[in-house]
């Protein structure tokens, strides 16, 4: 990818700020950190996550097919009640 999605004034970023960046949940980024999807830095006590690991954990995301049916919503019909 060429154009970075992240602002690049910070090299790395808290929890919070992560979450604030990539637009997830803390819940999620902490399951990305434990499948090893999500590679955080310590410093001392405090966790952080780089600009880099951040937009690469991005790109690794699958892309979202728009053309198939919604997880979920496969042969499901709506009940003539509703």
């Amino acid at each position: 990818m060429d154009t970075p999605i992240l602002p690049s004034d910070k090299l790395a970023y808290s929890i919070d700020q992560a979450v604030a960046a990539i637009g997830l949940s803390r819940d999620t980024l902490y399951r990305a950190m434990r499948a090893g999807q999500l590679k955080p830095k310590a410093a001392g006590v405090r966790t952080l996550i780089t600009r880099g690991e951040l937009q690469r954990y991005l790109d690794e995301l699958p892309v979202l097919d728009l053309s198939a049916p919604a997880p979920g919503r496969r042969g499901r019909k709506r009940s003539a009640a509703a």
